[in-house]
Formats: structure tokens, sequence, C-alpha cells
């Protein structure tokens, strides 16, 4: 029994030779050389849901996201973790993601475009925790997105707002980017 063996085999395999006192030497040391062939991992289902979105935000600063991208992540995590109770995402189910939805729909009665967003957010993040091998299965794989009817939410200006706003500007500069965001239907964000 002089194989190098990673921890988790040792613990694991200490674990089994705890339950199975009785066990001949000879079966002990088959299950050692058995165990050695393996990479054996503990699962980390016990960690909380702000060490996991800790470990998310150092990621997507390694991307070199911007910082107002970095902070959304921040903001809307946060909401979510307060909601879960900060209990470990390994343990959220489906069902829990839909109360979620649900609580930003009614309790908190965001516009779906609002959930939507949050929604994105969030399951970005269970996507990134489930590649990361943190949580077994994710949750969202079942959570399909809202439709969201952009062309009604939109409403082109009336021929007066059109008049107001050139009329309101200052300068030439801005009597062109008036111009050019009526002509071309471009918008700001």
């Amino acid at each position: 029994m002089s194989m190098l063996i990673p921890n988790s085999n040792v613990s694991l395999f200490a674990e089994i030779c705890a339950i199975t006192s009785t066990i001949e030497p000879e079966i002990r040391d088959k299950l050692w050389q058995c165990l050695s062939k393996y990479k054996i991992q503990e699962k980390a289902t016990y960690k909380n849901f702000d060490a996991c979105i800790e470990q998310f935000m150092n990621a997507k600063i390694s991307e070199n996201l911007s910082s107002e991208t970095i902070r959304n992540y921040k903001d809307r995590l946060r909401l979510t973790s307060a909601y879960f109770n900060n209990q470990a995402p390994a343990t959220i189910t489906t069902d829990d993601i839909r109360g979620l939805i649900k609580h930003w729909s009614e309790e908190q009665k965001m516009k779906k475009s609002s959930v939507q967003t949050y929604i994105n957010y969030t399951r970005n993040f269970f996507n990134w925790m489930y590649n990361e091998e943190i949580i077994p299965s994710n949750p969202f794989v079942k959570i399909k997105s809202f439709y969201i009817d952009k062309t009604a939410a939109r409403k082109p200006l009336k021929q007066y707002d059109l008049e107001k706003l050139r009329a309101a500007c200052k300068n030439n500069r801005e009597k062109a980017l008036v111009e050019f965001f009526i002509s071309t239907g471009c918008r700001v964000s």
C-alpha cells in the first residue's frame, strides 16, 4: 500500500474501513488498489450561496467584463441570495427557481422585462456553477424565458414631440444628432 492517493480517496477509504471494520486485510488492500485507479473528489454541496457568488464574481472579473456588468451581477445575485436565505446552491430545485420568479413578478411587482433580466443573470450564475461542478444539476434547465413583445413596448414619437425635440437643440451638433436618430431609427441605448 505504498501508492500515493489523493486526500479524498484516503478519506473515502477510511470511511469504508470504519463502516466495514470486520473486513479482512487482503480485501482492504484490494479495495485500496481499486480506489487508487480513480480520482475521487468530494462534492461541495454545503458551500453557501454567498461564497459561490464571490467565486463567480472573481471569474467574471477575470473575463475582463466592464465594471457596470460586474455591478449588475452583484446587485441581482445579492437579491437572489437574500430570497434563498444564503442556502447551499446544490439544494436549490427547479420549483425553488419558479418560486423565485413568482416572487419577482408578484411580490416585487417587477415588469416582465425586469424579471427576464434577473432570470438571465441568475441563469448565467447557475450555468457557471454547474459547469464548475459546484452543483450536481442545473435547476434552470427547465425554466423557459418570458416572451416579451418589444415592438409593442416601443412607440414612435408623434410629430408634435419631434418638433419639441428639434426646438430643444442648443447647437448644430445636437440638431445633427437628433436628425440622425430620427431619420435612421437609431436609439441611444
